[in-house]
C-alpha cells in the first residue's frame, strides 16, 4: 500500500497542486477533477502527453482513476451512452498515465427505503446489474481494475455487485468514514476493519474523523495497520472533504489530513 491524494481535493487545478503535493513528500495522486480545468477522462487525446509529462517532471505516479463512472440510479438509455463515452475516456486516461486501477459505480445510488436492499434482494441486483453488464464487459476487456465505492450504498451492497459479478481482481473502494459509524463497527470494531480490508483494494480517508477536532476520531493507525496485514495493493488516498472550508482552505486542511495519515503510518510498510 502505499499513501495517494485527490489532486483536485487542494481546491485547485492538478498544475497548482502538484508542486504543493511534492512538497508534502507524496510519490502518488489520485486523478478525478480539477485536470487541464476537466474532469479526467474528459481530457482530449491530444493532452493525454502533457499531462504524462506534467507527471513525469514531479516525479509522481498515479494511484487510482477516481472516476464516477456509473453514479447514477438505475438510468435510461439516455444516461447510459453518457456513462459508456466516459468509460471510453477512462480508458484512454489508463493508456495514457499507465495506471489501471478504477474506481467505479454501478448504477445503483438509492434513496429511502431502497438504501441497503440490494445486498438481500436478488431481484433489484438483477436489475441494476443488467443495466451495468455492458459497462462491465467493456472495462474487463480493457484490463481495468474497478473498484466500487460505498458511497450511496453500503459495503454489504457492494460485496453483493463483486460476489455476482465475479471478477477476481474487482474489488471494494472502502471510504472508511462513510460507514464509520454502522452497528456492526460499533458491536465489534476489530472484526469490522477486517472485514472490510480483507476485500478492498484503495482505501479513502476524509478529515472528519482523522484531523484532530472534526468529527469523532476513527483510530486510523489501527486500520492503516489491518490494511498492511491484509497487504492491500492500492492507495490509502487523502480525500480530504474539508469540513472546515469557511476558516481552513482546502489545501491546508489537506496538508493537516497527510501529515495524520503519515503520522498513523505503520513503520514496516
Amino acid at each position: 500500500m502505499f499513501l495517494s491524494i485527490f489532486t483536485d481535493e487542494l481546491g485547485c487545478d492538478i498544475v497548482e497542486a502538484l508542486p504543493v503535493i511534492t512538497s508534502w513528500g507524496l510519490k502518488a495522486v489520485d486523478l478525478r477533477g480539477m485536470v487541464f480545468g476537466l474532469a479526467a477522462e474528459k481530457l482530449p487525446s491530444d493532452r493525454l502527453p502533457e499531462l504524462k509529462a506534467l507527471l513525469d517532471r514531479h516525479g509522481v505516479t498515479v494511484g487510482c482513476l477516481q472516476s464516477s463512472l456509473a453514479k447514477v440510479h438505475l438510468p435510461d438509455a439516455d444516461r447510459r451512452r453518457v456513462e459508456a463515452e466516459k468509460l471510453e475516456g477512462v480508458i484512454r486516461l489508463a493508456d495514457a498515465v499507465g495506471c489501471r486501477l478504477v474506481r467505479s459505480f454501478h448504477y445503483w445510488q438509492p434513496k429511502g427505503e431502497l438504501v441497503g436492499r440490494l445486498a438481500d434482494r436478488p431481484d433489484l441486483l438483477e436489475q441494476a446489474l443488467d443495466l451495468f453488464a455492458p459497462l462491465a464487459d467493456r472495462a474487463r476487456a480493457a484490463g481495468l481494475t474497478l473498484t466500487f465505492e460505498n458511497c450511496g450504498v453500503t459495503p454489504d451492497e457492494v460485496f453483493a455487485v463483486l460476489d455476482a459479478l465475479g471478477v477476481p481482481d474487482w474489488a471494494l473502494a472502502w471510504d472508511v468514514q462513510n460507514d464509520w459509524d454502522c452497528g456492526e463497527r460499533r458491536a465489534d470494531p476489530d472484526a469490522y476493519i477486517r472485514r472490510m480490508v480483507a476485500r478492498a483494494k484503495i482505501v479513502h480517508v476524509k478529515a472528519t474523523g482523522a484531523v484532530a477536532g472534526y468529527g469523532e476520531p476513527i483510530p486510523y493507525s489501527k486500520v492503516l495497520r489491518a490494511c498492511a496485514d491484509a497487504a492491500l495493493e492500492g492507495p490509502v488516498s487523502v480525500e480530504t472533504h474539508n469540513p472546515d472550508k469557511d476558516n481552513v482552505s482546502h489545501v491546508e486542511m489537506s496538508r493537516r489530513l497527510t501529515d495524520a495519515l503519515q503520522a498513523a503510518w505503520p513503520a514496516n510498510s
